[in-house]
């Protein structure tokens, strides 16, 4: 990405270019490395962060807002998913941002900067990914119920115009580089046209909820349940609305379901949940669910952190989800360093789902090996060019519930040891393998 004259649609297959530009500003600020990576997402993460606490002393009250941030920022899976680069953390940012203006109630008209910033905010995120559409819409619908009818009208044309002004530029920029079938065949039409080719299963994707939202953080969602349910006349249950129940129905009807399509939806369930426990009835039911929300919040971070108890025992699968993924910074550097040792400065290797080309100051020379898996159904030639790739180069950093997704001649030849790929055994890792070609000299160059 950060080659001279190097274009979003070069990298990206099914996100709009938005996301390429922030990133690119990342490597520009912070240099081109692992770093730079983490914190495309730490830092809108951190501006969520703020802007619930802005926004639950804006809707309610000072202590809402408090206690709203304290459970995002010891939240479990938001903790997990915090630094991983994910688009769906700048397209929060900016959602939150535009909630915290539209937040403000003014008396009369209401400025048109202000709804008009909101706007643009909006356009903004939908240049990271394609849910910020629906979720724009539900912050729209909000905002213009929190206006006086006379106003009402005024307020939703204003709002319209700042999402169509980064709308109109962006139409611009794709026409100026005959991009604009290839953008709509992108973003939005493969995913329908491909993505459900295999069909779509209701008890994988109850049993995917269940993992991936459930586990993390039952106290939570069940003080969702019971606050969006009660009679409480919460302030902040109309904001929470908007982004739990758009990112609830996108993740029914995807194709895939992963834990960071929760992202957009967890600030705002903490923001609901800490209202009703700063609201709720009786004395001693509040300590009751603030005790049970602290304890639970507490344990998934002991395990997140500690790693305790073991893994493999069949009483502790639940918890699974409450693990950190056992790649390690020290194991990378590992093979970061015998990538340098085994390789010239300009040869590229081929690495999948790590920091090790940034660690050994290297190139990928596959650069779809990061999208996700469902890039087989997604693109035509799928995985089935990876050999070729392979042939270039002399080291390769697998994953190995990737391999699975690979041609299965090839990885059987990896496997067998009877051709030129050798495994280097001292790195052997529960989640990656590494090999090394014994019969080419390196490739310099190679893209």
């Amino acid at each position: 990405m950060g080659d001279p004259g190097s274009s979003a649609l070069s990298f990206f297959n099914n996100k709009p270019p938005g996301i390429y530009y922030w990133y690119r500003f990342c490597f520009a600020v912070f240099g081109n490395g692992p770093v730079a990576c983490h914190l495309s997402s730490t830092i809108p993460d951190l501006m969520v962060l703020l802007m619930l606490a802005v926004i639950g002393r804006t809707l309610a009250s000072a202590r809402v807002g408090d206690i709203a941030a304290a459970i995002y920022a010891t939240l479990q899976p938001a903790v997990r998913l915090a630094g991983h680069g994910y688009t769906e953390a700048p397209l929060t940012a900016c959602l939150f941002v535009a909630g915290a203006i539209i937040a403000r109630r003014r008396d009369g008209p209401p400025p048109i900067g202000g709804v008009l910033s909101a706007g643009v905010l909006v356009g903004v995120a939908t240049l990271f990914k394609q849910p910020a559409y629906p979720l724009g819409a539900a912050l729209a619908v909000w905002g213009a119920s929190r206006v006086a009818p006379p106003h009402r009208l005024r307020w939703t044309l204003t709002f319209t115009a700042g999402v169509v002004l980064v709308q109109v530029g962006l139409v611009a920029w794709l026409r100026a580089h005959g991009a604009i079938s290839t953008f709509a065949e992108r973003v939005f039409a493969q995913g329908i046209q491909r993505g459900y080719a295999d069909g779509f299963s209701v008890a994988g994707r109850i049993r995917e909820w269940i993992s991936l939202g459930f586990a993390p953080m039952p106290a939570l969602l069940t003080a969702g349940v019971v606050a969006l349910a009660s009679r409480h006349d919460l302030a902040t249950r109309a904001f929470a609305c908007v982004f739990v129940l758009p990112v609830a129905a996108i993740g029914c009807l995807s194709y895939e379901l992963y834990d960071h399509y929760l992202i957009p939806a967890l600030p705002a369930l903490c923001l609901l949940v800490a209202e009703w426990l700063a609201s709720t009835g009786p004395h001693r039911r509040r300590q009751f669910a603030m005790a049970g929300v602290s304890i639970v919040q507490g344990l998934s971070l002991v395990v997140f952190a500690l790693g305790v108890p073991r893994p493999g025992s069949d009483a502790d699968r639940i918890l699974d989800v409450w693990r950190r993924r056992p790649l390690s910074l020290t194991y990378q550097r590992r093979v970061a360093a015998f990538v340098v040792n085994s390789t010239s400065p300009e040869e590229p290797i081929l690495s999948t789902g790590t920091d090790i080309p940034y660690l050994a100051s290297r190139r990928n020379a596959y650069r779809y090996l990061g999208i996700a898996p469902y890039l087989k159904r997604l693109d035509a030639t799928g995985f089935d060019d990876f050999p070729e790739a392979a042939s270039h180069v002399r080291i390769v950093v697998l994953e190995r519930w990737r391999m699975s997704l690979l041609p299965a001649e090839w990885v059987a030849s990896l496997q067998s040891g009877a051709g030129p790929w050798r495994r280097v055994e001292y790195l052997d890792h529960p989640e990656f393998v590494v090999y090394e070609r014994m019969d080419i000299r390196p490739t310099s160059g190679n893209p």
